[in-house]
């Protein structure tokens, strides 16, 4: 068994079409994916590099890196197009979006509330969403 067998076999696609709270768990956790991606990213690279990375650049290296782990996946249309949008753009794009770094070389971070708003709003839209198509009727 190789490893992309092997990794389709125990990350299947499931779009829980009929499960509103599995597929509401399943997007909120890809969030948390994406926010633990950057954090670990970040971190390393400053730790590299003496300071955080280029927010656009990284950004879009984890985005393409979701992309391709859906690829490998077996790409299925909305339910991998949801898996990249929460994991990348709300998870990685928020968490790179919502904190600034001080000033260069310094290991402080500031969070803009102005920042986080935008990113809650479309996120928990995206949500409710996802919830209302999956209630049962």
């Amino acid at each position: 068994m190789t490893i992309i067998e092997w990794f389709r076999k125990h990350f299947q696609n499931d779009d829980q079409r009929d499960d509103w709270y599995a597929w509401l768990t399943n997007q909120t956790s890809h969030v948390a994916l994406g926010i633990l991606v950057a954090l670990v990213v970040s971190v390393a690279f400053f730790l590299v590099a003496g300071e955080f990375p280029e927010k656009e650049i990284i950004w879009l290296i984890i985005v393409l890196g979701f992309l391709a782990l859906e690829a490998v996946r077996g790409w299925v249309c909305w339910d991998s197009a949801e898996d990249v949008i929460f994991s990348g753009f709300y998870g990685t794009g928020g968490a790179l979006l919502v904190f600034s770094e001080v000033t260069p070389g310094s290991p402080y971070l500031l969070v803009s509330v102005s920042d986080v708003l935008p990113v809650l709003g479309v996120s928990s839209f995206h949500l409710f969403c996802g919830v209302y198509l999956r209630w049962p009727r």
